[in-house]
């Protein structure tokens, strides 16, 4: 065997390892594309659909199953007290709609001057947003409108502060943050949801101006209305009532909130 032969079978063996490894790496991109598509719901919890609540989603290596999971936030809403601090989850931060700029921020929303023509984009999207978003922009618009309401007539008259004192806000609809698996969302439900209680249901809608028309608590038939909003109800046997909460404006846009009530 000559020096040329030997050049050419350590090329030859070269190349092979170098296509093999190649292979292998190609093998590797593939099982790992496999594992991340394995991530069901990633999608449906980016910013599109739920804002900036997005910023909480990742997927996690479950070593048991072999596979992703998604992990994302969502919010558990209820009417919190600023004097006494018993709230749903013990020990857990809990952040208040008062339109506010902080407030926007804590509470995860675009605010309505904040992104110019990214907020409008976001918003024309009502059929890929999870619209319990809409709920809370619209919690702080009413909050931020009356409140400056209230500081506008009081500016313009004086008097008043001497008739009557100031408000001192003790009940605020409160928000905390919910850490969920997209395992445990059923199989029915398509969007990262929010909940809350009947109890904190019906203070909500009383804040938005909405009156009752059908409370039926055997079958769980609900539906209120008032303020160019709307509510109806279904069930769902796996997570309770789901409450559909529809606003109509005048742009004669209808957009519908979905998020489950937890009773």
């Amino acid at each position: 065997m000559t020096g040329f032969d030997q050049l050419d079978q350590n090329a030859l063996g070269i190349a092979a390892l170098i296509f093999s490894v190649v292979a292998l790496l190609q093998m590797c991109l593939l099982v790992f594309r496999q594992l991340l598509l394995s991530a069901e719901g990633y999608h449906r919890c980016t910013e599109s659909v739920i804002g900036l609540w997005s910023k909480g989603t990742y997927r996690r290596f479950n070593m048991k199953e072999f596979q992703f999971e998604v992990i994302f936030e969502s919010p558990i809403i209820s009417i919190a007290s600023l004097i006494n601090k018993s709230h749903p989850i013990r020990k857990k931060e809990i952040f208040y709609v008062d339109g506010t700029p902080t407030s926007y921020r804590d509470t995860k929303l675009f605010k309505r001057d904040q992104g110019g023509e990214r907020i409008r984009r976001i918003h024309m999207a009502d059929d890929e947003q999870s619209t319990w978003i809409t709920l809370l922009s619209s919690l702080q618009l009413k909050e931020l409108t009356s409140r400056a309401w209230d500081k506008q007539v009081r500016s313009k008259n004086p008097h008043i502060n001497e008739l009557i004192m100031g408000p001192e806000y003790e009940l605020a609809v409160g928000i905390q943050v919910r850490t969920r698996s997209w395992n445990f969302v059923p199989t029915g439900v398509t969007k990262p949801y929010a909940t809350t209680t009947i109890s904190h249901i019906i203070e909500i809608m009383a804040l938005m101006g909405m009156y009752w028309r059908v409370f039926d608590q055997i079958q769980w038939k609900l539906r209120a209305e008032g303020n160019s909003f709307i509510v109806t109800s279904d069930i769902d046997q796996s997570l309770g009532v789901i409450i559909r909460f529809t606003i109509t404006g005048r742009r004669r846009l209808r957009k519908t909130l979905l998020f489950l009530l937890i009773i």
